[in-house]
């Protein structure tokens, strides 16, 4: 009997044994992927990626960081819209990169917001906010400081799209939990201060209108609670900021 369960033990692998690095079937989609996007193939490009994103769930570290790396590379491309054409459709590859990344974690947010910051998407308002979705669920505390930064930005949906990607920290560390909170709170009371300012027709208001329900939304999904009045989310964060929550 102790030889039997001596044979079986030794065909046990242990749980949380470290997944398979070095794969050559990575290296072999990786260099798919490039080789579609530089022949502008990007429906192959597409296909690629999603082989990619399904290797990644099994991988271990390096082959995780290779992959993601090869994905990212995607926002290298070029791709500018024609007159008349589609950006969803000439933008697929940095789409489908995007919705990728968002699933690897820590490996997949530093392309995110290398992209969200690179010059030539500056422009592209609808591009950027599918990136900063994107980087909100890696759920990686390294998006945090970049995406509350965004909070200042000139582009009002920009700002609701970072504002409503920071809510995907609602079960994360309580003292990133607060920070966001904190900031968000912040900007509420300032752009409901500029609304109060001006006429109902004029530049504040309209910023109040644009990005308070994002603001208010996370606030609630971090906070679990359902506050509605910009005054009343200030009194709440005076009175918790220093309770365990």
């Amino acid at each position: 009997m102790n030889s039997l369960l001596a044979i079986a033990l030794l065909f046990t692998i242990p749980q949380g044994t470290p997944a398979a690095d070095d794969d050559p079937g990575v290296a072999e989609e990786i260099d798919a992927l490039k080789k579609a996007v530089k022949s502008k193939d990007d429906s192959a490009a597409v296909g690629a990626i999603d082989k990619l994103t399904q290797k990644a769930k099994g991988a271990g570290p390096k082959d995780r960081t290779k992959i993601a790396s090869g994905i990212g590379s995607c926002f290298d491309a070029v791709r500018v819209p024609s007159e008349g054409q589609s950006k969803n459709e000439v933008f697929r590859l940095y789409i489908g990169a995007a919705a990728s990344l968002g699933t690897m974690k820590e490996d997949g947010v530093k392309p995110l917001l290398a992209a969200i910051d690179n010059r030539k998407f500056r422009h592209e308002i609808e591009l950027r906010s599918h990136l900063i979705a994107e980087a909100g669920k890696t759920k990686s505390p390294a998006a945090i400081k970049p995406l509350l930064d965004l909070l200042d930005d000139k582009d009002y949906p920009i700002i609701s799209a970072s504002a409503a990607a920071l809510a995907n920290f609602h079960d994360g560390k309580e003292p990133d939990r607060k920070k966001i909170v904190e900031q968000i709170v912040k900007h509420l009371e300032s752009v409901q201060g500029a609304a109060d300012q001006n006429a109902p027709d004029n530049e504040g208001r309209r910023k109040y209108d644009a990005v308070a329900p994002s603001f208010m939304e996370t606030l609630a999904k971090v906070t679990g609670e359902e506050i509605r009045q910009t005054q009343g989310w200030v009194k709440w964060w005076n009175d918790n900021k220093k309770r365990k929550w």
